[in-house]
């Protein structure tokens, strides 16, 4: 129990102390049974992230993940008003099979994120609904299964980020009417083929004049360069100031980035090395007249293993070459030993004084997404 005149007495105050202990799950659990006033700022952090999948290392068992979910279902179906706090929604939706319709009917009036994986036919209604939350600002979707037709049809008005790893059959989109277009910030964009689908199908179906996104607006983008994608995504990049380019054995070397007059910041994520040489070639693309001022190349562990010090003096080379005249940093989002090593093959940017090392940083594309939805 706070004591009068004490610090705690002020909400505000109180609220800070308590925020050191937000990744902390027991003590706040404990905190929440200090003091009535201790109740809301602990419970809107316990709360803040509701996981309802089956994610977790290797060696858990799935029915006890399982279980957990079920446990955390019951609790927001018995206390309703536990779910005005949460945030963030992680759910995998075909793992819940017949309780998703129950998820999706939960009151979610303050949901920010939400991350949707493992969709089926059956749970398309249910996804519509939690696509539709007003509040929702940021929306990630894994699956194999894609109905973009029926799960956008109504999404939320403050949809700003969206991140799509996908594979979808030839969706009909006839049928689908669409009263407004929701302008997207960022774009993160992975489709990928399977037996029944490939990327073509996918991506054109995204960009149907029927969807309800509106690209135009677009200032993130993230995908690789396969030349399909490429050529359906060119004319929104115009607008692009973030891009980041996954370098995969699909890479194509059509790729230009004067498509990308506004670019300022390139991420390049850097996932075979054989695809390095179309890299180099996509690179030189770069008019004179870019305003790039930030490089950051990031690289899989497995990928660091073979790149040889001739593919890094090369990529040193390439970039060293480049006419960048904005230019004030290439990063190496690599592990400080790592980084040491590849230096030493990096020499004409170390000369400018160009090549730093910076903190893998996976939330990225997450963390310009928030910015651009406060401008």
């Amino acid at each position: 129990m706070t004591h009068q005149g004490s610090p705690l007495d002020v909400p505000e105050l109180l609220d800070r102390c308590i925020h050191w202990l937000e990744k902390d799950h027991p003590a706040l659990r404990i905190c929440s049974l200090v003091h009535r006033t201790w109740l809301h700022p602990a419970r809107s952090r316990l709360f803040r992230a509701a996981d309802l999948t089956t994610r977790s290392g290797s060696s858990a068992d799935p029915t006890v993940l399982f279980s957990r979910c079920m446990r955390l279902l019951d609790v927001l179906r018995s206390s309703p008003h536990i779910v005005q706090h949460i945030r963030r929604l992680d759910i995998n939706a075909k793992a819940l099979a017949t309780e998703f319709d129950s998820v999706a009917d939960l009151p979610f009036a303050h949901v920010r994120q939400l991350v949707i994986r493992s969709t089926s036919v059956e749970t398309a209604a249910g996804i519509q609904r939690l696509v539709g939350i007003p509040t929702l600002e940021h929306l990630e979707i894994n699956s194999t299964y894609t109905d973009f037709g029926v799960w956008f049809a109504s999404c939320s008005p403050a949809l700003r980020c969206v991140e799509l790893h996908f594979s979808a059959p030839e969706v009909e989109l006839e049928g689908h009417t669409c009263t407004r277009r929701v302008p997207l910030h960022a774009l993160k964009l992975f489709p990928y083929a399977s037996q029944n689908s490939d990327p073509v199908s996918s991506v054109s179906n995204l960009i149907h004049s029927l969807c309800i996104f509106d690209f135009s607006r677009l200032k993130i983008l993230s995908t690789d360069a396969r030349a399909e994608i490429i050529e359906a995504m060119t004319p929104f990049c115009g607008e692009v100031e973030v891009f980041e380019l996954r370098v995969n054995l699909g890479f194509s070397p059509t790729l230009s980035f004067s498509s990308f007059p506004n670019l300022r910041e390139l991420y390049l994520d850097l996932r075979s090395t054989r695809a390095l040489p179309s890299l180099f070639t996509c690179l030189c693309s770069i008019p004179p007249s870019n305003n790039i001022t930030r490089i950051v190349i990031t690289a899989q562990k497995r990928i660091l293993k073979r790149l040889s010090g001739d593919l890094l003096s090369t990529l040193d080379a390439t970039l060293s070459s480049l006419d960048l005249p904005h230019l004030t940093s290439v990063h190496l989002a690599l592990n400080a030993r790592v980084y040491e090593g590849a230096a030493h093959h990096m020499g004409k940017l170390i000369g400018r004084n160009l090549l730093s090392r910076v903190d893998e940083d996976g939330d990225w594309f997450q963390s310009f997404g928030c910015a651009w939805r406060t401008q």
